[in-house]
């Protein structure tokens, strides 16, 4: 199997004969269906050895099971016999992603797409971050900024062959709008600090995810309704500072 656009090196050898002078050997490559009544070329040497190899590369837009791929010589003019194996040339096709389409900010969610033997996976999370998963099928990820977001994810398997990106769009709601980012600086009182720019008052339901940059100190006495700590996360009350937290 190859990647379209993939390169290398295709052999070939003459049989019965010594091509003159100005030979132009081309390499062609026939339909998905092995068909060459509209080839592709893929390679060209000039040369009169009667081996070698010719670097040949694959059609970007190529896509299929049955190609063939065949070499011609213009000094005599003869066109070879193809190599007698049908070839694949695809790219990994993703398939879409499963996952919620609308969570709050600061709640961890959990996304994948389908497993293929030997493929890796690299995921995105627009206005969040990926916590589990790797670069695995299967990952947990935080959105910590409210509104329109995504993910994406782009496969590549086994042989190297790098799929196209696939999408999913993901609303992202406030949840008493208090997820911590911790984009600025460790000032729980900095509303830069939290994904709707605002510190946390007596009806915020605060999060503080896990993989932040960094943690939330609070230097002031302050008033919750409730507060979440995800695993590997933290929040440090400096010595004498109280939160109160109001519950329900």
């Amino acid at each position: 199997r190859f990647c379209p656009g993939s390169s290398f090196n295709l052999n070939y050898s003459v049989q019965g004969g010594t091509p003159n002078s100005g030979n132009i050997y081309t390499a062609q490559l026939s339909n998905s269906v092995g068909d060459f009544a509209n080839p592709t070329t893929i390679g060209i040497l000039s040369s009169t050895a009667i081996s070698g190899v010719i670097a040949v590369t694959m059609p970007v837009a190529a896509s299929g099971s049955f190609y063939r791929i065949r070499v011609l010589s213009s000094a005599p003019a003869y066109s070879g016999n193809n190599n007698g194996v049908d070839l694949t040339i695809q790219k990994p096709f993703t398939g879409t992603i499963t996952g919620p389409d609308a969570v709050n900010a600061g709640v961890e969610s959990a996304y994948s797409v389908v497993a293929r033997s030997g493929s890796t996976y690299q995921w995105s999370f627009s206005g969040g971050i990926q916590n589990t998963g790797g670069n695995t099928n299967s990952v947990t990820g935080t959105f910590n900024t409210v509104g329109s977001q995504q993910i994406s994810v782009t496969e590549t398997d086994n042989i190297g062959c790098v799929g196209n990106t696939v999408t999913k769009a993901v609303t992202v709601s406030s949840s008493a709008g208090s997820a911590w980012t911790g984009n600025v600086d460790t000032d729980w009182g900095n509303a830069a600090n939290w994904a709707n720019n605002q510190v946390p008052g007596p009806t915020s339901e605060v999060i503080i995810p896990s993989g932040r940059p960094r943690y939330p100190v609070v230097n002031a006495n302050t008033t919750v309704k409730s507060i979440s700590v995800a695993t590997g996360a933290a929040v440090t009350v400096a010595t004498g500072i109280n939160i109160t937290i109001l519950g329900n």
